[in-house]
């Protein structure tokens, strides 16, 4: 049916066809090979990334101790520059009532010095206190504390729902004490910090009397425990819940 020209044509298209065939395939081998690479990168990539981010959470796990307590330090440290700082304020004058009550306290502050030697001296006897408080109150412990020579901050700090363990020393109980009290006592002090001091300085102080009332020296004894978490006392009943069936009472009866 085709003539001889036909043929040569055809046959000439088909071997274009073929080559162009040949040229896909080959093509198509290259994608795959320069896809296979792009996988491989990316798996050696995301690999690396893995061993970097395990690194780094590592690093931090191990220094996590050490960059708490330089930034206790470093609280303590702008504590007493703000000491400082208002020590050299403008002084309020006096208040006339305030000036008749001088020599009531004077009086309660002799009878305050009168016990609190013994306190410290009770405090040294203890070897370690497991203090347990919650970690703002332990910051601001370290940050006003930090500063006293006797003070030393534990190497392990636990902490399990903003509760914090420590391990304290008898040392560091006297350096809590004098601290704390200074705190407390400071002319000008802001209400709300002596009140952190001063419940803190309680707490530690009744755990310190009662140990020295009935001291134990050596092994068999219950380890010191200073704890403040004050909570609610547990009735199976949410605060604040009244119960519908029962008449409200009269708080004056």
């Amino acid at each position: 049916m085709f003539g001889k020209d036909h043929s040569q044509q055809l046959q000439g298209i088909s071997e274009q066809l073929t080559q162009a065939l040949a040229e896909l395939r080959a093509l198509r081998q290259q994608v795959d090979s320069q896809q296979h690479a792009i996988d491989r990168t990316e798996t050696a990539a995301r690999d690396h990334l893995n061993d970097t981010r395990e690194v780094v959470r590592r690093a931090l796990g191990e220094n996590r101790e050490m960059l708490i307590g330089q930034l206790a330090a470093f609280s303590a440290d702008l504590a007493t520059i703000r000491a400082n700082t208002q020590r050299y304020g403008e002084e309020r004058p006096p208040e006339p009532a305030a000036a008749m009550e001088q020599p009531l306290v004077e009086d309660q502050e002799e009878g305050k010095e009168d016990k609190h030697p013994k306190l410290l001296l009770a405090a040294v006897g203890i070897s370690a206190a497991e203090l347990r408080v919650h970690r703002d109150t332990w910051a601001f412990l370290v940050e006003h504390a930090g500063q006293d020579r006797h003070f030393h901050i534990p190497g392990g700090v636990e902490e399990k729902d903003g509760i914090v363990k420590v391990q304290v020393s008898g040392p560091s109980l006297v350096a809590a004490l004098t601290s704390l009290r200074a705190v407390h006592e400071a002319d000008g002090a802001d209400p709300g910090t002596a009140a952190i001091a001063q419940h803190v300085y309680g707490r530690i102080a009744k755990t310190v009397k009662a140990v020295a009332k009935d001291p134990h020296s050596g092994t068999g004894g219950d380890p010191v425990a200073i704890v403040i978490d004050d909570r609610i006392k547990s009735t199976g009943q949410q605060v604040g819940s009244v119960n519908d069936d029962q008449p409200e009472r009269d708080p004056d009866n």
